[in-house]
């Protein structure tokens, strides 16, 4: 065998090393994040009495159920959108199918489990891995973020329109904030921070507002009837109670009612 043959022989064998390790090295880290938000998962259950929950379900018509299970499929495409127009917004290349497809997992999973930013950054890095752990936190905090500046400005329309919601003077000035930010965004200069133009926050504020009133028409289906409450009243409750429950980044925090 020649020198070259040698050294090529060489580096082939330090590529398959590096390869097995790197193979292995994502498969400790696969199963260190499943048991770590298995273990999560457990402390969430271990205060549920399964046989009550067993019968509670057995209380609910088949077509609230249905109603309900359609109600969160809308919310959930409307989540993963978020990361579909952030992902066109920095222009990372990845094609809505595959955004959406990691912004419907990370999103489930970290509001599951909590640590939003921690969770979430997780799973888009390891469903969309060539474009690395940078991109996933920035994408995974644009998506908190955006999502939280949506929710405000849902929220304030809620509060003003309806005639006997609470809060309305502080959703006046968060309506007013949000007129603010969407100037300033549009006259703002080129900079190194990457202002969302005014199609791009509109967008996020529809998904928003489809995910919200989705998710809050879900719940609100498996409400018994006789409870008495009315959807009007019941909506700003949701959206107010939803809100605190994600800033909390508490386990399940989005369905602390």
């Amino acid at each position: 065998m020649s020198r070259l043959d040698q050294m090529q022989a060489a580096r082939g064998a330090v590529a398959q090393h590096w390869g097995v390790g790197r193979i292995l090295s994502q498969l400790g880290l696969t199963i260190g994040v499943a048991a770590l938000f298995l273990w999560l998962l457990l402390t969430r259950l271990q205060d549920f009495d399964l046989n009550d929950l067993r019968a509670s379900f057995g209380l609910v018509p088949y077509w609230n159920w249905i109603g309900a299970v359609a109600a969160t499929v809308c919310a959930f495409w409307a989540v993963g959108q978020y990361d579909a127009v952030l992902h066109r917004h920095f222009a990372t290349g990845v094609d809505k199918a595959r955004a959406r497809r990691a912004g419907i997992c990370a999103i489930a999973v970290s509001q599951t489990l909590g640590l939003g930013v921690v969770t979430g950054a997780i799973l888009r890095w390891r469903m969309l891995p060539e474009h690395g752990l940078g991109m996933a936190v920035r994408i995974t905090v644009g998506v908190a973020l955006s999502f939280l500046a949506g929710w405000a400005v849902v929220t304030a329309l809620v509060l003003t329109i309806l005639p006997d919601a609470p809060y309305q003077d502080a959703a006046v000035l968060v309506l007013g904030a949000a007129v603010a930010v969407t100037i300033v965004a549009l006259i703002a200069p080129k900079s190194g921070f990457r202002w969302p133009n005014a199609f791009t926050m509109a967008q996020l504020v529809w998904f928003c507002a489809l995910d919200t009133f989705a998710a809050a028409i879900g719940l609100y289906i498996m409400i018994p009837a006789d409870a008495g409450l009315d959807f009007a009243t019941w909506l700003p409750a949701f959206l107010i109670a939803y809100g605190a429950g994600l800033m909390s980044g508490s386990p399940g925090g989005d369905w602390c009612l």
